[in-house]
């Protein structure tokens, strides 16, 4: 498609092609379609949080308040999600990003 384009011209492919088996997890976890924007928004995230931590600038703060539940279908499907990032991508991510993620 013509955003993915684009989108291949800033983000890896193999984040975008994570991204979009991202989507289909959260798909089914929240039996609701999630569009393109969720590939595009998911993707620079992803490559953001990979370059930030990978050239040790993480500056995530630990207090933030995203007023999320931990028991909600979002967050569960979050966490999977986080928990597949790091095995992909062999790095670390802290535990506040699941609820970035989620939003």
């Amino acid at each position: 498609s013509h955003t993915r384009d684009g989108l291949l011209k800033i983000v890896d492919k193999s984040i975008v092609d994570f991204s979009e088996e991202i989507r289909k997890i959260a798909e089914k976890e929240l039996s609701r379609k999630l569009n393109e924007k969720f590939i595009y928004a998911m993707s620079l995230h992803l490559s953001s949080l990979i370059n930030r931590i990978k050239n040790k600038s993480t500056s995530f703060s630990d207090d933030i308040d995203l007023d999320l539940s931990v028991n909600s279908s979002e967050y569960k499907v979050a966490k999977k999600i986080h928990s597949l990032i790091e095995s992909k991508f062999k790095i670390t991510i802290p535990i506040v990003e699941i609820s970035y993620i989620a939003l």
